[in-house]
């Protein structure tokens, strides 16, 4: 294990996936000597951390625990100092499996009789859980239940055009991109549910002392989130870099327009969870995904403490 006593003299390095839930956290950044480090997918990312690729990255709070800090040897290596604004998840279908699931509208199928395929990021994403309930609430009794393929984000889009799998769940602007390059449909009736996932930023504890303890003030620092991006010209700059080092290049148009109709400050604010959030969604993923997690998992990765 690399030495994780971060000097302020180094610049700090974090890892994100590319979408509009990062651009806040993106110019809080750039203003904070902090560089950013795209990647086409939660796993990858995951392997850079545990690498030492980069100091902290920005994940799905359940991929976060269950591929992270579960992980021999990672428990004591990492802090979670802040949970994001995280913007809508899109779900798109193919155009087959669009009219695979409305097909008995015109003719009467047997229960159970059609399956469909959704890639998702990791075994343990709670994309699964947000998918198989939109079908249980779709009222379509044809659907039989759902087949899971693991991809990486930057494949998802290649996949839904190659009929690898019939759709899948993003957050902004995947599916949109998807859907213009006329390889799909996105449904606008989704909604995230009980399931909706948290992001996290988790880094390293040396990165905590980085820049006097920067960090640390990040939900703080990242405010509204209304004063972030606010002309088209830094939102096309922003989506350029977010594409500059991955396979999957995201149109900054979409993404603009993402952001316009989901503005960020629309949603949840940003907040540094104490050891009581870490002890209860602890608990949500121990029982949603069946893993054991120790007790003591919530003081040990919380900067700050409610004993």
């Amino acid at each position: 294990m690399r030495n994780i006593e971060i000097r302020n003299s180094r610049t700090l390095s974090v890892g994100y996936l590319p979408s509009i839930e990062v651009l806040p956290f993106m110019e809080w950044a750039r203003n904070n000597s902090v560089d950013c480090h795209p990647y086409s997918s939660y796993g990858a990312m995951t392997r850079g951390l545990m690498q030492g690729e980069i100091d902290g990255g920005i994940l799905p709070w359940e991929l976060a625990v269950v591929d992270l800090l579960l992980r021999p040897g990672q428990r004591i290596r990492w802090r979670v100092p802040a949970v994001l604004r995280a913007c809508p998840m899109e779900l798109v279908l193919s155009h087959s499996a669009m009219k695979k699931v409305n097909r008995n509208r015109t003719r009467r199928l047997s229960p159970g009789s059609v399956k469909l395929t959704f890639g998702i990021e990791a075994k343990h994403s709670f994309s699964r859980l947000q998918i198989e309930l939109w079908q249980q609430n779709s009222g379509h009794d044809h659907l039989a239940t759902p087949d899971f393929k693991m991809l990486p984000m930057g494949m998802m889009l290649t996949g839904l055009e190659n009929g690898v799998i019939d759709g899948f769940l993003a957050p902004l602007p995947w599916g949109t991109q998807a859907e213009s390059q006329g390889n799909g449909k996105v449904d606008r009736k989704f909604g995230g549910g009980p399931f909706t996932q948290d992001i996290v930023l988790v880094c390293e504890e040396g990165a905590l002392n980085y820049r006097n303890g920067v960090l640390n003030n990040l939900a703080g620092d990242l405010g509204g989130g209304e004063d972030f991006y606010s002309d088209d010209e830094s939102l096309e700059k922003a989506f350029e870099r977010m594409s500059s080092e991955t396979s999957t290049k995201l149109n900054p148009a979409l993404g603009i327009q993402s952001c316009r109709k989901y503005p960020l400050d629309a949603m949840p604010g940003e907040f540094i969870p104490d050891e009581d959030w870490f002890r209860k969604e602890l608990d949500v993923i121990a029982r949603r995904s069946g893993i054991k997690i120790r007790e003591s998992l919530s003081s040990e990765i919380s900067i700050i403490s409610t004993k």
